[in-house]
């Protein structure tokens, strides 16, 4: 049996990725000890793709005497990669939508150590959109439209159609590419990126002072009054560019979650949203072509009140998909580029040409003295922008660690409640020292097992979920 008891096979017959599954298992079953402890190991990791291998000696000792006990050297201990993208680790980036999603909802509803008067706050929930860099291949809303109608014999600067009649699909390569590459402006994009964490940080304050001028008073009167705290999840759309997806909540000022005044009310809170994102701006700190731009959000903007338990679970479930989407396909590359050899290889990649395009823009712009401050080569697989996928003000609910914290809590509690009866330690176990022995399991194609593992067990979990849903309901 190719599959442990309690995944699910999801890899196809007749492709490419079933004959590499089948290859890593025959040589996992002639190594030493063959699939199930490796089985075993792996599921000691959650499956995680890339675990890594620690190496240290441990000692047991007596808690009264400080004697030790037993002692044990070149232990070694398999540690989860933890990493967020799914192109790194299946398991790990599974892991971690299902914390955000769980960090997001307890802002919005509560749980996790937030009260759940939280949910009675005004809240909001809006959309702030990348402006345009030039004319891209597109679908149109109702997906039935033609993608850039216009004049047939119109040509831009270059000589190229500016019009496309086609009706494009969801599939189709083209979708996100430049009408004329040589128009799009490919520097805007990139230090747009750049700039795009310090746009949202005097979004903030903007959003403050039209929520205090909403009001009829001044932002330092209405900070001894109230505060805002937010969650936001950055989207690549297919031409490149990041939207950002809020959450955006009034509370009342002090420590823990009190409710904010009356007078500040979810009408005035999306109000105040609207204008202080329009009036939002940061000057680019390089000319181009000759001009001092601005960033600025673009003209679409998405908002809407979270005014129910019903539209706090949809907006949960909406940055959850987001925060899914970005693990899978934040940005080109999955790593830095970190050498000129790997910036070359990029032409003989997967890569589409005007994602390498933005890639070597970000490379290219990197060397002006005037950008320097926005580090863009170590941005550049990502098109210049450094931030995060899941970002939140301090005390907008839980945190990461606290959930991390939690899972190992309650995993060691399961451990013990499982252990043979007079088993438990006379003393405690002190970890001397731990050092770095590399990562994975031990061969080469393992992790191609681990993640046909860790999509058979997600496929499990989900079930089994429906499952106690459909009981509830």
């Amino acid at each position: 049996m190719l599959q442990p008891e309690g995944t699910v096979a999801l890899v196809d017959w007749d492709t490419p990725e079933y004959e590499e599954f089948m290859d890593a298992v025959r040589a996992r079953i002639v190594a030493d000890g063959g699939l199930s402890p490796f089985y075993d190991s792996a599921k000691a990791t959650n499956f995680c793709s890339h675990p890594v291998r620690l190496h240290g000696s441990t000692g047991r000792v007596e808690s009264e005497t400080g004697e030790l006990l037993v002692g044990e050297t070149d232990h070694l201990f398999l540690k989860a990669c933890g990493n967020r993208r799914r192109s790194r680790c299946v398991a790990c980036s599974d892991t971690y939508r299902h914390d955000a999603r769980h960090l997001v909802l307890a802002g919005l509803a509560g749980g996790k150590k937030v009260p759940e008067s939280v949910g009675s706050h005004p809240m909001l929930f809006g959309t702030l959109t990348a402006p345009s860099f030039g004319a891209v291949h597109h679908r149109a809303r109702s997906g039935k439209g033609a993608c850039h109608p216009s004049s047939s014999t119109a040509r831009c600067r270059h000589g190229r159609p500016v019009a496309c009649f086609e009706h494009h699909q969801g599939d189709d390569p083209r979708l996100g590419e430049p009408i004329c590459p040589d128009c799009y402006r490919y520097e805007e994009h990139v230090v747009f990126h750049g700039l795009l964490s310090e746009l949202w940080r005097r979004t903030t304050i903007y959003v403050f002072r039209a929520l205090a001028r909403e009001l009829g008073t001044t932002p330092g009167e209405l900070a001894k009054l109230a505060r805002l705290s937010y969650v936001k999840v950055a989207e690549y759309q297919t031409r490149g560019a990041v939207h950002l997806h809020v959450v955006l909540r009034a509370d009342g000022a002090g420590e823990g979650y009190p409710a904010p005044p009356e007078e500040v009310s979810t009408e005035a809170l999306l109000a105040a949203f609207v204008k202080g994102s329009r009036s939002a701006y940061v000057d680019f700190p390089v000319r181009i072509d000759g001009v001092v731009k601005r960033a600025r959000w673009g003209r679409e903007l998405d908002v809407s009140p979270i005014d129910s338990p019903a539209a706090a679970r949809r907006a949960s479930r909406y940055l959850s998909k987001y925060v899914t989407k970005s693990t899978e396909s934040s940005g080109v590359l999955d790593r830095r580029i970190g050498s000129p050899r790997e910036l070359a290889a990029l032409k003989r990649a997967k890569v589409s040409s005007h994602h390498r395009r933005l890639v070597e823009c970000a490379v290219r712009l990197s060397k002006r003295r005037e950008l320097k401050e926005l580090n863009l080569v170590r941005s550049a697989n990502a098109f210049g922008f450094a931030g995060h996928v899941l970002t939140k003000s301090r005390r907008y609910s839980t945190t990461f660690k606290s959930l991390r914290l939690a899972r190992y809590e309650y995993q060691e509690a399961l451990a013990r409640r499982r252990a043979p009866p007079g088993d438990e330690p006379c003393g405690e176990l002190v970890v001397d020292r731990w050092r770095y022995g590399g990562s994975g399991y031990g061969l080469p194609a393992d992790h191609v097992i681990c993640e046909e593992f860790a999509q058979g067990a997600i496929e499990a979990r989900a079930d089994a979920w429906y499952a106690r849903y459909l009981e509830a309901s």
